[in-house]
């Protein structure tokens, strides 16, 4: 085996092998830091909000909710009985 060959072989079994479990491993690690991140920039958030305002804005919230909720719902449609239609029995 020359020295080429032995190189090629333990690049190929570190791209098989070893970097797949490396880049699932960054991935969890990175996924943990981005939660544990958004924790604390809720809680910076959460004590910034002076409590006289936190009402209003969780208000303000629940309006854009209720807004986009009724915007989302169909028109309902009235449907009448025909005059002709055959009673039911």
């Amino acid at each position: 085996m020359s020295l080429k060959e032995a190189v090629l072989s333990k690049v190929r079994h570190m791209s098989e092998d070893v970097v797949p479990g490396v880049k699932a491993a960054l991935d969890e690690r990175v996924e943990r830091l981005r939660e544990r991140i958004d924790e604390i920039n809720c809680s910076l958030a959460s004590k910034a909000l002076p409590e006289s305002r936190r009402e209003r804005v969780r208000n303000l919230l629940l309006e854009k909710k209720a807004a986009v909720a009724s915007q989302k719902r169909k028109a309902m449609k009235v449907v009448r009985a025909s005059r002709h239609s055959a009673p039911r029995g």
